[in-house]
């Protein structure tokens, strides 16, 4: 462990000291002694440099095989798909959204969401606003507001993301 310092010390089991160590590999960077992956132990909060072949980390990667781009860690079963093409992740920046839906997928979201319209608006009831071509990417939201556009023949659909 003098090589990693001790104010890494809290970050590893104990038990694995002198082992291998399960560590997530979140990036890497050049510092002044060369290339280094950032890593995260599975047991702490901290992020830390560990020098490129040191400990032979590279002999002991495991990598996914997917690129977990369609696996949803939200509930399934709250789930809004929204056609965001052309927006790509900016909306991860958007405090409020509108939108015009058919009847039809305004009547998908009120099944989603299990309640009426004024019940939803006045208890904020969260559902996943869902990218509908990329579903690892979506956010809980809640409806603020909802009319009827007869120019579109639409309904105007307005709301807020969890925080």
């Amino acid at each position: 462990m003098k090589e990693l310092g001790y104010e890494h010390l809290d970050s590893f089991e104990r038990k694995l000291v002198s082992d291998r160590h399960p560590v997530l590999i979140i990036g890497w960077k050049l510092n002044l002694t060369g290339h280094c992956w950032l890593v995260r132990p599975l047991h702490g909060d901290k992020d830390f440099a560990i020098a490129f072949n040191q400990f032979s980390i590279e002999n002991e990667v495991l990598a996914p095989t997917n690129d977990f781009s369609q696996v949803t860690y939200h509930d399934e079963s709250k789930a809004f798909d929204v056609n965001l093409s052309g927006c790509d992740d900016v909306f991860y920046s958007w405090v409020q959204f509108g939108m015009a839906i058919t009847s039809a997928e305004l009547e998908s979201l009120f099944e989603i969401l299990g309640c009426s319209w004024s019940e939803s608006l006045v208890q904020r009831k969260v559902f996943v606003f869902r990218k509908q071509d990329h579903k690892a990417r979506s956010r809980l939201a809640y409806l603020t507001d909802i009319s009827w556009d007869k120019d579109q023949g639409k309904w105007k659909v307005q709301g807020g993301f969890v925080v």
